[in-house]
């Protein structure tokens, strides 16, 4: 997996979680845009601190082809640009527990 930090793609977040396929088959690569609102103490500097500290993590998902993290120069938001190799992978990645967990530990909605 190759992951990519500090890419200036903020135009292209534009979902909170948008899974997107471009064919029926279940075996299709599937794209997924993540944004998080960023907390208004944390300064962006730390926030991609923190956004090197996780790419471990992402190492060792298998589904997982490539993360390109973001951090908006317009919005205080943040988040990632994911590739993965099929829609199970994603779903797998971003079930229930991972919505829980990022409204507790970021403080969102």
């Amino acid at each position: 997996m190759k992951v990519v930090a500090d890419a200036p793609l903020a135009a292209l977040v534009i979902a909170t979680v948008v899974v997107a396929q471009t064919t029926g088959a279940a075996a299709a690569p599937v794209v997924t845009v993540v944004r998080v609102p960023k907390p208004w103490i944390a300064p962006k500097a730390l926030v991609a601190s923190r956004m090197r500290d996780t790419m471990a993590e992402y190492d060792k998902n298998p589904g997982l082809s490539f993360k390109i993290y973001t951090i908006s120069q317009t919005e205080a938001r943040y988040g990632g640009i994911y590739l993965w190799t099929d829609r199970a992978s994603a779903q797998s990645w971003f079930n229930p527990a991972w919505f829980a967990r990022v409204r507790t530990t970021r403080r969102t909605r």
